[in-house]
């Protein structure tokens, strides 16, 4: 949707230079070892308290909220109860 009804050709057209000129200013990283464990760790103290379960569940419970709701939009849209 980013290219609008130009579709990918036309988001190109429009952000590929920029994207290009960003990707160039970025340093070389390399994935060893110790840079996934330094990844691990930060994201276990910033995510790990809660347990996968309920990350799980909360996901679960809006993405059916949100379901719902588009279900009740559409249902007024068409004149139904």
């Amino acid at each position: 949707m980013g290219g609008g009804p130009g579709g990918f050709t036309a988001f190109f057209a429009q952000f590929a230079a920029n994207m290009n000129a960003a990707w160039k200013a970025l340093p070389q990283v390399e994935l060893d070892d110790a840079l996934q464990k330094l990844i691990i760790e930060q994201a276990d103290a910033t995510f790990g308290k809660t347990p996968l379960e309920q990350l799980e569940r909360e996901r679960d419970d809006k993405q059916i909220a949100l379901l719902r709701a588009l279900a009740s939009v559409r249902s007024q849209d068409q004149g139904s109860p």
